[in-house]
């Protein structure tokens, strides 16, 4: 189930009105090229996964898969693939996933 919601003062897409379920998801500039740095919150210290995808839902970058301390964090996404190579312009979907929820943030490379 995805879940979409606002954090006013961050205006981060968030996991909404969840009890306890304080995930946050955005990047900055948007539309970007070449480069988007990625903010991103958690209630709780824990695993943390953030994944890039393209529009067909196909898995282009793993940004973060490990613990990581609860609050806010910040990771740069330079417009590469696993492989290295440079993505196309298009939208892309950076999703988090901690806790067992998922915040989902829409994305714009334009070259």
């Amino acid at each position: 189930v995805q879940i979409w919601g606002l954090i006013p003062e961050d205006n981060l897409s968030a996991a909404g009105d969840v009890p306890g379920v304080k995930l946050g998801l955005g990047n900055h500039p948007n539309p970007f090229n070449p480069m988007t740095e990625i903010s991103f919150g958690i209630e709780r210290d824990g695993h943390a996964r953030i994944n890039i995808y393209n529009v067909q839902g196909q898995l282009v970058r793993r940004l973060v898969d490990g613990k990581l301390a609860s609050g806010t964090h910040q990771i740069t996404w330079n417009g590469r693939d696993d492989a290295g190579l440079q993505v196309g312009s298009g939208v892309y979907f950076a999703r988090l996933n901690s806790g067992g929820q998922i915040a989902e943030h829409k994305m714009v490379l334009l070259k």
